[in-house]
């Protein structure tokens, strides 16, 4: 990275995210400079996507004219993506973009993750380049429909335990999972085309190592938020607030409400999971629920028993084989074993 940046003061606010991510920092001479990105004329910038304080995102189509031979054996003629813009002297920008390449480039290889294609630098900004989305996100769908029925609802979420499963083993925790970090690849997509956004928060942890951090978003988050976690907790995080937007598919609103954070999080940490009584809803989708929004989080559901659980298997008989060979566990078998024990 140093060869990246010659400022000594943006390479220090690089370092942490280098050293806690183990980048080798010789893969940085890939990344392209410019002095100018979108006036260079190798993207063509179509239109703004979402915007805030320090960064924007818009979507771009490839010009293969202007592009240069690196990027023409990468990219087709007219291929459309989404890129991030980050201002570089924003203080928190320089660690956040070397951590969501870092983070992003050892997540590919996931049908229902963002997908990493490319990264630029230009004298004012950096550029993350990922996979465009066309689909609108699970948010806006749980708005249109009002609640999600059961089968609809456990096959979203087989693949959001999928995902964050392939995270898990991979040592990041996402930390901030919600319906709006959720977007369909295509428009009218069904749950396979369902792609989890946004890893600004995520982190790469260890097991046994303590973390202090809060962040994520109020709804979401859980009861231990509060106090220093294990690597090992902050997963059991993650399934925490996948138990939340379970409820919130199959109830329309979410467990816990709030006039503010504080009165939210308070209500997560004193208050009970409870269903309103006009959702009609089965033991079997009740109990998978109430084992994720568990509080006590050593009887919380790992991500494994959450899939193993009949709620999403009997939903999902056919994606099981496709998630059991994806990540060499056997869904599968133990639905057969179960089921010649009943006989």
């Amino acid at each position: 990275m140093g060869n990246l940046v010659s400022n000594q003061k943006e390479y220090k606010l690089m370092l942490p995210a280098i050293q806690e991510m183990n980048v080798d920092e010789s893969k940085a001479n890939a990344i392209e400079k410019y002095d100018k990105f979108f006036e260079s004329g190798s993207w063509i910038e179509d239109k703004v996507l979402g915007s805030g304080a320090s960064c924007r995102v818009v979507r771009a189509t490839f010009n293969h004219k202007k592009a240069s031979k690196e990027l023409k054996g990468k990219f087709k003629k007219g291929h459309e993506c989404a890129i991030k813009e980050m201002k570089r002297k924003d203080e928190f920008n320089p660690q956040s973009f070397v951590k969501e390449i870092a983070i992003l480039h050892l997540l590919n290889g996931h049908p229902n993750l963002l997908v990493f294609e490319n990264a630029y630098i230009d004298t004012k900004f950096y550029f993350i380049q990922t996979g465009l989305l066309k689909g609108g996100e699970l948010f806006d769908r749980i708005h249109a429909k009002k609640k999600f029925d059961e089968e609809t609802a456990a096959r979203h979420i087989i693949r959001v335990l999928d995902a964050i499963l392939w995270c898990h083993r991979r040592h990041i925790v996402h930390r901030d999972l919600k319906p709006e970090n959720m977007v369909y690849k295509e428009k009218n997509g069904g749950p396979d085309t369902l792609c989890i956004i946004d890893f600004g928060d995520a982190k790469k942890v260890r097991d046994d190592e303590m973390y202090e951090e809060f962040v994520g978003t109020a709804f979401y988050l859980p009861p231990e938020i509060v106090r220093a976690r294990k690597g090992s907790e902050m997963k059991k995080s993650d399934v925490w607030s996948i138990g939340v937007i379970t409820y919130v598919l199959l109830t329309g609103r979410p467990p816990f409400w709030g006039n503010s954070n504080k009165e939210i999080l308070k209500k997560i940490i004193k208050g009970k999971v409870q269903f309103p009584k006009s959702a009609k809803l089965s033991a079997t989708a009740k109990h998978f629920v109430l084992n994720l929004v568990q509080k006590r989080i050593d009887k919380r559901f790992g991500i494994l028993s959450a899939l193993d659980h009949p709620f999403i298997k009997n939903h999902n008989k056919h994606v099981l084989s496709e998630v059991s060979e994806r990540h060499q566990i056997n869904l599968v078998s133990s639905s057969k074993k179960k089921k010649s024990r009943k006989r």
